[in-house]
């Protein structure tokens, strides 16, 4: 296997229960078919599902009490600087935030000698925060939606003909492809959790 660093949303192991494979002849496989699918699930939904820490992004100031981060649930804000090189922000008392990903003034914003309440000022680039966002195990129904992609990606794989999905013997012979990217209980659950701005 190459080496890769790429988003694994689930493992081998798991992948394998779900599949009912116990030899381990396909392990190298399904390893790329878990990266590929995490990453195309990514992709789709517009967001990073693991745990990770956000260090001073940048926003533009939207002229409301309210800023919207680019990734969710929000478990933890470190810093909020309302514009540019003002003070930083104090939690609690200047802000609040929630799980999915607002940000809302309660207080004064300063910048420079003006200050206005509870407004991010409206600009760009001028908005700084780090924060902890994502989840540390996945919802149960994400993770199954994950499974389901993987094993559509594998039966492709282990009929021997990829893109095929029937194919009929005899004189009334016919082939039927597969159409869809993943079956449609996917991209319902995958809909959930994707990302509208």
């Amino acid at each position: 296997m190459p080496d890769v660093t790429a988003t694994e949303l689930t493992d081998v192991e798991e992948a394998k229960l779900f599949l009912d494979l116990r030899q381990s002849d396909n392990d190298e496989m399904i390893k790329r078919i878990i990266i590929g699918v995490s990453e195309h699930c990514e992709a789709y939904c517009g967001r990073s599902f693991k745990s990770a820490t956000y260090t001073d992004e940048i926003y533009d100031g939207t002229g409301t009490d309210v800023l919207v981060l680019k990734d969710h649930p929000v478990t933890a804000v470190a810093k909020v600087i309302a514009w540019r090189d003002g003070p930083e922000l104090v939690q609690g008392t200047d802000y609040e935030f929630d799980a999915d990903g607002l940000i809302v003034l309660i207080g004064l914003v300063t910048t420079g000698t003006l200050s206005q309440a509870g407004k991010f000022p409206r600009g760009r680039r001028g908005v700084t925060i780090s924060y902890t966002a994502g989840y540390a195990t996945l919802p149960g129904d994400l993770l199954l939606s994950l499974h389901k992609a993987i094993a559509f990606e594998f039966r492709k794989f282990d009929k021997g003909s990829i893109g095929v999905l029937s194919q009929g013997l005899g004189t009334e012979s016919s082939i039927e492809f597969i159409k869809a990217m993943y079956p449609p209980e996917v991209i319902d659950v995958w809909n959930r959790y994707r990302r509208i701005r």
